[in-house]
């Protein structure tokens, strides 16, 4: 692992540090700073609570926006007495969870932030991007090139979020790193570092007339992955 990668994985514990433990998941962290580029609106009630939801906009190194959707409940809300204008730049950080959303009639896995702190910020700062996971493979793993010639290795990781929830989560590793973790096996059990990835791409809907259709997908991609056991 590189320097880069070191300091990138002492990052939660610095966190914890700063927010406290109870922000965090033991298996499940995610941290991202960025520009709430949609409304936030009321989306349901659990055991009396409401919850809300919208979409942060956070731009990588290169310029690519990724687009990251985050549910927050009124009482982290009531913490920071705040109402969301577009176009504010904001710190979260909680734990991703996945879920499955109806899209004309087929299931499509998608995934988002919990929210259980928020920081409001004066000014735009630099844009975080970061998720830790503890998990089992749900599958052997995949290794493929892209159309553009990169070689990638797909990983499908369940994450246990608690007794009852278990959460899947779908994850890129890249390049030498994709080779070197292609043999892992369904059953591994595995931690990871990565970014929360937003990506498009073209979905065939009918092959006769050649329509397509845009649609966007959630991944995690990996720069650091170490296979262990942590019963």
């Amino acid at each position: 692992m590189n320097e880069n990668s070191i300091k990138k994985n002492e990052f939660f514990r610095v966190m914890e540090n700063k927010l406290g433990k109870d922000v965090f998941r033991k298996t499940n962290k995610m941290f991202v700073s960025g520009i709430i580029c949609t409304d936030v609106i009321y989306s349901h009630s659990y055991q009396d609570v409401r919850y809300y939801e919208g979409t942060l906009k956070v731009q990588r190194i290169s310029g690519i926006d990724d687009f990251i959707k985050f549910s927050i409940s009124e009482d982290v809300l009531t913490s920071v007495d705040f109402a969301f204008p577009t176009g504010k730049f904001v710190k979260m950080a909680g734990y991703c969870r996945s879920y499955n959303s109806v899209v004309e009639g087929n299931r499509h896995l998608e995934l988002k932030l919990v929210v259980k702190h928020i920081e409001i910020c004066e000014k735009e700062d630099e844009c975080i991007n970061m998720v830790y996971l503890m998990g089992t493979l749900c599958r052997d793993a995949i290794i493929r090139k892209t159309p553009y010639g990169k070689i990638i290795t797909e990983l499908f990781l369940a994450v246990n979020n608690s007794r009852w929830v278990t959460y899947f989560v779908p994850c890129i590793v890249w390049n030498e790193s994709a080779e070197s973790v292609a043999k892992l096996k369904k059953g591994d059990k595995i931690r990871i570092c990565g970014n929360f990835q937003s990506r498009t791409y073209q979905k065939l809907i009918s092959e006769e007339k050649g329509l397509y259709k845009e649609r966007m997908v959630n991944e995690i991609s990996v720069f650091y992955i170490n296979r262990s056991n942590f019963d």
